[in-house]
């Protein structure tokens, strides 16, 4: 049998568990410490099912205070050291979790034990961005809510008398079930999350978020991603299996998915396998009197497309091949361009962020940046070379116009090598080598710096550019998502003939392809979904997000006002529109069958008729409907409270059956049997043998008052006065 106190220990216990799961994948908690912590708290929950009352005394308590300082200093330290100071405090918070877990004695030892597992939750919340933390809250809610309500039953059922005290323990009585109380708390836990949505969106916001991170857990990714300030050749990348998201375009027109690239980042020189930018100090450019920020020597454009990019560790930022302007808000003025037109950050960005991108018809490479001297000198250097190379490229290229000789050696390479992603073995000390002479076969970067430098060796300009390619259609956003597996390597040539140019030199079975639709796409899509909008509208929900809320929920309270409260069209003069409301567009634009058709009077009536008689045949329900033991109990002392019987709160059910046997005899046998049913449905913990107990109370009722018109009979008769009372 399990007491008052027990159980309240088994709930702290079990919630002591749960709440700091999140902390190891916050970063925040080592896995190592939450193994301890777990270990110390279920060997507690072992001890509270075996009924252990022997718990740590003071002095103990004092003395693990004494040991844990010199560790607490040092946690510290090393927390301040490196920045975590969070990981310090959220040892000491588990420490004493953990010490008041094996010395709880006074019933507010309880309550102190949950405001640490409260702050506990407060951290894991605190310190996690990923879109699971949502169900996390909700679960850590409910439990924590059920906990309370729980405490909350038992303090009363101890304080009414229901129990016998044994010790400090509590009481010793059955801790009875409560059904109701759970639908309580469920419909409570409910009202708290549909309160808590209007409440976060109207708290006054500042013009950045609070959290900078994001839900798509992008957070950990590899530097081979083709995304940084320089690629490094001699490391192998896996970047075709990380199905996370890169960037999300957004647009009103239809686009062909495959053919989308994605301009990231040129690179100029090669130095020691890695491939590096050109250096950026002069090439700061500036947005125009409409906010947008022209590409040297591009043309106009048509299409206007939103490009939403999470973070990718590096600077870039990234737009598709055919921009020709870019909408970035306040970060226009701030932006870079690198040789080869790529836009660079000041930093690279540590949320998702959103800017506009204005595209033409064709790709727009450098734009005017392509024709200065200096740039296209850069595009000739010839580090990394080595004379076997140029042999070859020489061999592959051989005589007639550069564009001639350009397009033979990209025949070459998508013919005469393949694509793989299978590096075992290779040493990478000189990669090109390695891939050109000896294996033959290599990722996108591979075959991209190869051919830019055959193309120098043979004098034609030439730059190594990492971006993306291809793009899925996610029909739950309504946008075009990328990938990190779609990151992409290429080639940016020119030649008099063509000019600057993009040249792919990957076989077409490496390049990244549209995966096929099928119910894992379908559930990626769906988690994706609701990854963006938790970062969009929760992570990044700001000031500008409050002021469009408001603007969007003033609009639609003006458009319900004057279809709904306003009448017809003339009592608001035709169909001109009502002053403040001009973007609203003309009266008869909002009028709508669904409005003429109420305001017809029969259908009001119709509908008024069909209310009252929903509620009437709910409130029938509710008078037929069986009830639970615990409610028919409930009512039962009701009634006898206002037919005069004199009882309270503390009144016990057994007190109550004598009572009622003293004062009205006629009804005890009916109330009696309701007492009963209460009695082992709660107490006991079997149910109840009586299956209509809605029909039991109504019959106690029927006594009830047929008892209270007897006393007053019999008062009567003795002429002494009785208030007139009613049963329930």
């Amino acid at each position: 049998m399990i007491t008052f106190g027990r159980e309240k220990r088994q709930l702290l216990g079990w919630l002591a568990l749960l709440v700091p799961l999140p902390l190891p994948f916050n970063q925040v908690l080592s896995w190592p410490v939450l193994f301890a912590y777990s270990f110390l708290v279920i060997y507690f929950l072992h001890r509270v099912e075996q009924g252990k009352q022997d718990w740590l005394p003071n002095w103990a308590l004092n003395a693990l205070g004494l040991v844990y300082m010199p560790v607490l200093f040092i946690d510290v330290r090393h927390a301040l050291i490196r920045e975590q100071a969070v990981r310090a405090i959220l040892h000491l918070i588990l420490f004493v979790v953990v010490a008041k877990l094996f010395s709880i004695r006074r019933e507010k030892d309880k309550w102190h034990i949950f405001i640490l597992i409260f702050f506990t939750f407060v951290a894991a919340m605190a310190t996690s961005s990923h879109l699971t933390i949502a169900i996390y809250l909700i679960a850590a809610l409910a439990a924590g809510f059920g906990v309370m309500m729980r405490f909350a039953h038992l303090h009363v059922l101890a304080r009414l008398g229901q129990s016998a005290r044994s010790g400090r323990d509590g009481a010793e009585a059955r801790a009875p079930s409560l059904p109701s109380m759970r639908w309580a708390s469920v419909t409570s836990l409910v009202l708290i999350v549909l309160m808590a949505v209007p409440i976060f969106a109207s708290l006054p916001r500042l013009r950045q978020p609070f959290v900078m991170g994001q839900g798509a857990g992008n957070i950990g990714l590899s530097r081979t991603t083709g995304f940084s300030d320089s690629v490094n050749l001699s490391l192998t990348s896996q970047i075709r299996s990380n199905t996370s998201i890169a960037l999300r375009l957004e647009t009103d027109q239809t686009l062909v998915a495959d053919d989308l690239r994605f301009k990231g980042a040129t690179y100029d020189f090669y130095r020691n396998n890695n491939w590096h930018r050109h250096p950026l100090e002069s090439r700061r450019i500036f947005a125009d009197d409409d906010g947008i920020l022209r590409m040297p020597g591009a043309g106009e454009g048509n299409l206007r497309a939103t490009i939403y990019l999470e973070p990718l560790r590096s600077q870039s930022l990234v737009v598709p091949m055919r921009t020709v302007g870019v909408d970035a808000g306040g970060r226009a003025n701030s932006l870079r361009l690198d040789a080869g037109g790529g836009l660079v950050l000041p930093q690279p960005p540590g949320l998702t962020i959103a800017y506009d991108v204005i595209l033409g018809e064709t790709q727009n490479i450098a734009g005017e940046l392509a024709s200065d001297p200096q740039l296209r000198l850069d595009a000739l250097d010839f580090q990394g070379l080595s004379p076997r190379i140029i042999e070859l490229a020489r061999q592959v290229m051989g005589q007639g116009s550069d564009e001639e000789r350009a397009d033979r050696l990209l025949r070459h390479l998508l013919t005469e090598y393949q694509y793989t992603l299978d590096f075992t073995g290779r040493e990478g000390i000189k990669p090109l080598e390695e891939f050109l002479f000896e294996y033959r076969s290599g990722q996108c970067e591979l075959f991209a710096a190869s051919m830019v430098l055959m193309l120098r060796s043979q004098g034609i300009p030439a730059r190594f550019v990492s971006g993306f390619l291809g793009a899925e259609f996610n029909t739950l956003e309504g946008t075009y998502v990328v990938r990190h597996s779609n990151a992409h390597a290429w080639v940016e040539a020119y030649t008099p003939e063509r000019g600057w140019r993009v040249y792919d030199p990957t076989p077409p079975d490496g390049r990244p392809a549209a995966r096929v639709q099928d119910w894992k796409l379908w559930l990626q899509q769906l988690y994706d979904y609701l990854a963006f909008r938790w970062d969009r509208y929760v992570l990044g929900y700001g000031a500008d997000d409050q002021t469009s809320f408001f603007s969007d929920l003033r609009s639609r309270l003006q458009q319900w006002w004057q279809r709904w409260l306003q009448g017809d069209e003339e009592k608001l003069g035709g169909d001109t529109a009502v002053g403040g409301l001009g973007d609203l567009g003309p009266l008869d634009e909002l009028a709508t069958p669904a409005t003429a058709l109420w305001q017809r009077p029969w259908v009001r009536a119709a509908g008024l008729a069909l209310i009252l008689l929903t509620a009437a045949a709910f409130y029938i329900y509710q008078r037929r409907r069986q009830l639970t033991p615990e409610e028919a109990y409930a009512q039962l002392r009701a009634g006898l409270a206002e037919v005069g019987l004199d009882i309270d709160d503390s009144t016990p059910p057994l007190k109550l059956r004598e009572l009622l046997a003293a004062r009205y005899p006629e009804a005890s046998t009916q109330a009696n049997a309701v007492i009963d049913i209460y009695v082992r449905q709660a107490f006991a913990g079997r149910p109840a043998k009586i299956d209509d107990t809605g029909e039991l109370y109504r019959s106690v009722s029927e006594a009830l008052r047929s008892a209270a018109e007897a006393e007053k009979a019999r008062a009567k008769a003795s002429k002494v006065d009785v208030p007139d009372r009613r049963a329930a």
